[in-house]
Formats: C-alpha cells, sequence, structure tokens
C-alpha cells in the first residue's frame, strides 16, 4: 500500500513541476517579474526577461523595454542598438530613445536627429544636450551655466545642482607640487591623501637624516646613498602630489555627473507623453 501510494505521489509531483515550470516561464509572470526587477533597480535582468518575452511573441514594445531597461543601467551603446528603427506602432519612440541614447555616446554636433523627433519631444532635447555637453566639459562655468538656466528646470532642483557645483573642490595640480616641494607630503595632504602626504614626509625625512648622519660620520659611500634614495623620494612626492591632484579632480567630477545623472534619471525631465510612460512602467 505504501509503495503504490509514493508511487502515486511521484506520478503528481511529476505531472505537477512541467506545469509550473510553464507557469513561471509564461510571458505574463515574465513581465511580472521584468517589472519587480526593474523597480529592485536590477535592469540587466529585467532587459533580459522582456527579450524572452519578445522572442515568445514579437510584441516590439517588449524590445523596446528591453533597451530602456539598458539605458536606466547606463548601457547606452547597447541601448542604442536594441532601439534601431522597426516597423511597430512605438516606432517613434524607438527613434527617440535610440536618439537619447546616442547623446552619451556621441559628440552632440555628430548627430543630427532633430529631423526625427516629435516637436513635443525637443525641448527635452535640448536640455538633454546641455547636460552632455557640460558633462564633456567637465563642468565648466560656462556650460553649467547654460545648463541650469534651461526653462524645463524647475527651480528646486537649479538650486541643487548649484549647490552640488559650489561644493565641488577641484585642487590645482600645480599648488600641490608646490607644496610637497616646500614641505615633502604636503602637497599629497592637500589633496586629501593624508596616509600618502605623511609616509612621503616621514620616508624623505628619514632617508635624508640617515645620509647627513652618515656623511658626518665620515661614511660617504652610506650618505650619498641614502641622499639619492631622499632625492627620489623627494622628486617621486613633487610628481605623485600632482596625479594626486589630477586623480582627485577626475573623481570628484565623476562623483558629480553621477549625482546630476541620478536627478535627470529619477525626475525623466529628457521624457515626456508616451515616452515618459514606458520609461516609468
Amino acid at each position: 500500500m505504501n509503495k503504490f501510494f509514493s508511487i502515486f505521489l511521484i506520478a503528481v509531483i511529476a505531472n505537477y513541476l512541467p506545469a509550473q515550470s510553464m507557469l513561471l516561464h509564461s510571458p505574463e509572470h515574465r513581465i511580472k517579474f521584468a517589472k519587480q526587477l526593474s523597480a529592485e533597480g536590477d535592469h540587466l535582468r529585467a532587459s533580459e526577461e522582456y527579450d524572452a518575452v519578445f522572442r515568445r511573441n514579437s510584441d516590439t514594445i517588449y524590445l523596446i523595454k528591453s533597451g530602456i531597461s539598458l539605458f536606466r543601467l547606463g548601457k547606452y551603446p547597447d541601448a542604442e542598438r536594441k532601439l534601431a528603427v522597426f516597423n511597430s506602432s512605438y516606432k517613434d519612440e524607438a527613434e527617440v530613445f535610440s536618439a537619447l541614447c546616442g547623446l552619451y555616446i556621441e559628440t552632440p554636433t555628430e548627430r543630427e536627429s532633430n529631423d526625427i523627433i516629435k516637436p513635443e519631444y525637443l525641448p527635452s532635447l535640448e536640455l538633454l544636450k546641455s547636460y552632455d555637453y557640460a558633462r564633456r566639459l567637465g563642468f565648466s562655468e560656462s556650460a553649467f551655466h547654460q545648463l541650469v538656466s534651461n526653462p524645463l528646470l524647475c527651480r528646486e532642483h537649479k538650486e541643487e545642482l548649484q549647490y552640488k557645483m559650489n561644493n565641488l573642490r577641484l585642487k590645482s595640480g600645480f599648488a600641490a607640487a608646490l607644496l610637497s616641494a616646500i614641505i615633502p607630503g604636503s602637497g599629497k595632504i592637500y589633496t586629501g591623501d593624508y596616509s600618502d602626504g605623511i609616509t612621503a614626509l616621514l620616508t624623505t625625512s628619514l632617508f635624508t637624516y640617515l645620509s647627513v648622519i652618515n656623511f658626518n660620520a665620515h661614511h660617504d659611500t652610506r650618505g650619498y646613498i641614502f641622499a639619492a634614495s631622499a632625492a627620489g623620494f623627494y622628486a617621486g612626492g613633487i610628481y605623485g602630489s600632482y596625479t594626486a591632484a589630477r586623480k582627485h579632480n577626475l573623481e570628484a567630477t565623476y562623483t558629480l555627473s553621477v549625482e546630476i545623472d541620478e536627478i535627470f534619471r529619477a525626475n525623466s525631465y529628457f521624457l515626456s507623453g508616451e515616452l515618459k510612460s514606458l520609461y516609468e512602467d
């Protein structure tokens, strides 16, 4: 009896599992799962789920949604290739999104996309161009001013952008090198690299001290060796301070770029109409 019941239970489970597997991989379930992944910020897996749905029913809306997921992830070249122009009821939206992707991977003058953009999208497109231009110039004063003066930006976000720009603390490479030339390691401390700055100061001072005491003790060979080491650390500290300032500036500018990009994404400034609905779905 127990043996018969076990065989019956195994048969029921064996029939149940394929049905459950088919249900889990149904287009409806994949769409819900993709939306959940997107809400959690897992845009790469969301894109893969939308691709799977598209392969099942060939509805181009899901191919567009896959491209939008890649756009939100920052994979602009991949998104642009996926959003290549094709015949569908969402052809115009696909073209607009493809053009928006292109603004992130090409210089503004290389792409004349206004001829395929609906008039309702043009103001948003000009705003994104201003942002792209400012980012490529490292948010120079003139480019940043052009960005924040755009009428599409609300007052709150203009003030937020201005605050972030005012708190962008860039370091002078010349000043960093000069400080380290005067006091070894001080240029690194100026750029915020305190541990390297203190290490450079102690190391240069130590070799200088060893050189002096060996020369005073008439151990000239050792004195020259320590003097050469001190000179090497001294010169390396000057150059290292200069490069540390450049690295600091690149990191600070990149951080600002990411923060501003989040403002644009969160508020969908570059989207409107049906395209905004697709983006936020």
